[in-house]
């Protein structure tokens, strides 16, 4: 039944080993895809291990049978030499009378009976070996015949042919000593009384050579024998059976190798495809992206597991990357400037634990007369004023020294003498171990202050000079506060001013932006962008009072109360509607006012970058007016513009600007991008801007295929493929627009199917 059940396990893995590359070409993810390959290669050393330890068994049973075989056919060798010798003793001593053959005899009797070890080599000597050479016995066996039968692996046929053979080896041995008894002149009568007579060889001889002795030898030797070809049969049998399963299964592990090395190369491979390749390409693209990080190589990995996940993540990664990195760059201009405005403007110096200047900044060298190099490597004695007294820098030291930060007024001297003031703060640097590594100072110069401070009656004028500071920033810069719902809390004159709302029809209303050009999805990432501690900026175009539109550069920041908490919001922005209008005439047509053809190409790069996000359909269509030359031959240039101008009104119309947006290219061509999810919608959409076109009724008697103005279109849809550039989709449109020409005009020819 086990083999039977065996049989059915290694079938059912060797199906399973067949199907498992069908099962791993599955795009599965890294995970799973190791999982499953751990279950096989689990199930593949599981089934190793099962054969092997059914093929060990075998093999030690095989190996223990042999054993068997081995010791029972020195044994049954052993008994019949044993027989053999007793008997050739007997009758050499009979016949020479020589005693030595009689005590051989006896010593071999007591090795049958267990008295005496086996000598080595036993099966092997013949009945003339002498008593010093049976003196070379063998420890390990001195059992009697008897007992080591019942010891030895025999079954119960096989036990009693043996006992059978010892019971008469017995009687031969009663003839054998009856022999021996007549050389000496003993002998038995029928009642079982020895009488003593003469020596009689003759009668020893006769009996040991008489039909009864040979009948005896054959009741000896005969069952020995039958136990023997019963006993060969059955090992050999059992042998035969056990090689016959150790083949077996010798087989099914040459075979289970087979396939675990055909699943190696498969798995070898499949890993090559799934992980390598495309972790190879990745790294390229990393490298890439290291030794340049303006590289945008596309990396082709559309497997959608762990690494497609990754190489998706690495591209917006590296487009963010590339995105922060022009701001930063932005940024670190700005930072520049004011880190030169600062080292011009604020003086700062940096010493290290021991007081020694490392570093100072222009103002500090501006204000002390010396230079760099007098001031590096020299302490801040250098500056010291005799009016301060050793106690106050005592008393300085001691405070930084302890690691904390020391904050007054000190009085230092130039380099030519005259003296100076500044209000400095002084801190020590730690490193990561809390150490003191160094003192920076922040000084700010106080020598005018120090001099006003005699004319306490300019504090006045100081105060009027604030007021008047404020009131100049009221005016003119376009500010507001923002509670945490939103709402205006204040605002400033300028605000009031540009907006047209009076300042009462502000407050507690919802904040300009919730009115303006963004949309709500924008709007919620600008407060998102807030509330994680972060500044906006950003243009935001917003209505005024009276309808008419106004664009501002904003900042938005938290403002925060003293536990770090946001409790609101400040914008401050700048009016920059004329910087808008002269943006918005250069992407315009000067003649239509739709965009023009700089501007369809930023928004055509645009709407691809959107479908890829959003699965939907990038539509370009080419609109070109029929026979439009000829027309202003017959009606004039200032006719032909107006018919451009109408017409772009229609498109104008039809169009949204978010969903479909037209543009003038030159002359009589004009486009339209749009963007849907269906099909068929594109079709009703520019066959409605069609007929809304040839509704004009405008009369063209230079056209050979109408009376009025008509056009040809042609129509491209496409949603997001690897190669899509802007190039492509207006190379297909094109084409579809030469192909309505070439079928009569008039017409809309484009590759949705209807």
């Amino acid at each position: 039944m086990l083999e039977t059940n065996l049989e059915y396990i290694y079938i059912l893995i060797s199906i399973f080993l067949i199907i498992t590359p069908i099962v791993l070409r599955i795009r599965l993810g890294i995970k799973y895809f190791f999982l499953s390959v751990g279950v096989i290669i689990a199930t593949v050393i599981t089934t190793y291990l099962f054969l092997s330890w059914k093929l060990s068994n075998y093999t030690s049973k095989l190996f223990e049978y042999e054993d068997k075989h081995l010791v029972v056919q020195r044994f049954i060798g052993e008994i019949e030499k044993n027989v053999i010798n007793l008997t050739k003793l007997a009758r050499l001593y009979v016949a020479t009378e020589n005693s030595k053959y009689l005590e051989s005899y006896f010593k071999v009797l007591d090795i049958r009976n267990g008295y005496l070890p086996t000598p080595e080599n036993y099966s092997k000597r013949y009945w003339n070996s002498s008593i010093d050479e049976l003196e070379k016995t063998d420890q390990s066996n001195s059992l009697p015949i008897r007992y080591r039968i019942e010891r030895l692996p025999f079954d119960e046929f096989e036990k009693s042919k043996l006992l059978e053979s010892e019971k008469n080896l017995e009687k031969l041995i009663d003839v054998h000593l009856e022999a021996f008894n007549s050389l000496k002149g003993i002998f038995k009568t029928k009642k079982g009384y020895f009488i003593h007579k003469e020596s009689n060889r003759e009668f020893a001889t006769k009996i040991l050579h008489s039909n009864k002795y040979i009948d005896l030898m054959t009741s000896v030797i005969n069952p020995i024998n039958d136990a023997v070809v019963h006993f060969n049969k059955r090992i050999e049998n059992q042998i035969r059976r056990h090689r016959d399963k150790i083949e077996k299964y010798n087989r099914y592990i040459s075979r289970l190798a087979l396939f675990q090395f055909l699943f190696l190369i498969f798995l070898s491979i499949s890993i090559r495809i799934k992980i390598l390749r495309p972790a190879n390409q990745l790294v390229r693209a990393i490298k890439n992206l290291r030794k340049n990080i303006n590289d945008d190589t596309p990396v082709n990995i559309n497997i959608k597991d762990e690494i497609g996940l990754v190489a998706s993540e690495f591209v917006k990664l590296r487009n963010r990357l590339q995105e922060e990195i022009k701001e930063k760059r932005e940024q670190y201009r700005v930072l520049e400037d004011y880190i030169k405005l600062v080292d011009e403007n604020v003086i700062t110096s940096s010493t290290d634990v021991n007081g020694y200047i490392t570093k100072v900044s222009q103002a500090f060298i501006d204000i002390s007369g010396y230079s760099k190099s007098e001031l590096i490597s020299r302490k801040h004695g250098i500056l010291r004023s005799p009016n301060m007294s050793d106690e106050f820098y005592i008393d300085l030291w001691k405070t930084i020294s302890n690691g904390k930060v020391w904050r007054g007024e000190i009085e230092n001297i130039r380099k030519d003498g005259t003296p100076y003031w500044v209000r400095a703060t002084i801190y020590p640097n730690f490193n990561d171990e809390g150490n003191i590594i160094g003192y920076t100072s922040i000084r700010v110069d106080i020598t005018t202050e120090k001099m006003y401070e005699k004319l306490l009656d300019f504090a006045g004028e100081n105060e009027r000079a604030l007021q008047q500071y404020i009131k100049l920033v009221d005016e003119n810069v376009i500010s507001s506060h923002i509670d945490l719902e939103g709402n205006i809390v204040s605002v400033s004159k300028a605000l009031i001013d540009i907006s047209g709302y009076s300042e009462d029809e502000l407050i507690g209303q919802k904040n300009q932006i919730a009115s303006s050009n963004l949309s709500q999805s924008e709007y919620n990432h600008i407060l998102h962008h807030l509330m994680h501690h972060r500044t906006w900026r950003g243009e935001i175009r917003n209505m005024k009072k009276d309808g008419s539109p106004y664009w501002t550069k904003v900042v938005l920041y938290q403002n925060l109360n003293k536990y770090g908490e946001i409790v609101g919001y400040t914008s401050i922005g700048i009016d920059i509607t004329d910087k808008k209008r002269i943006e918005e005439l250069s992407i315009k047509d000067d003649l239509t006012k739709l965009y023009n053809r700089r501007y369809f190409q930023v928004e055509i790069v645009r709407a691809i970058r959107e479908i890829k996000e959003t699965d939907q359909y990038i539509t370009l269509a080419l609109i070109d007016i029929d026979y439009f030359h000829l027309f202003n031959s017959e009606y004039g240039h200032i006719h032909g513009d107006n018919i451009i101008k109408v017409i772009g009104n229609v498109l104008k119309m039809k169009s949204d600007g978010k969903k479909s947006i037209p543009f003038r290219l030159n002359g009589e061509e004009f486009a339209i991008i749009y963007i849907s999810k269906n099909g068929a919608e594109i079709l009703d959409f520019f066959k409605d801007v069609k007929s809304g076109i040839d509704n004009l009724k405008i009369e063209n008697r230079k056209s050979d295929i109408s009376d009025y103005i008509t056009v040809s279109i042609g129509v491209y849809a496409t949603k997001w493929f690897k190669n899509i550039s802007d190039d492509e989709i207006y190379r297909q449109a094109n084409a579809l627009l030469v192909k309505a020409k070439e079928e009569g005009r008039n017409r809309i020819i484009s590759n949705i199917k209807q």
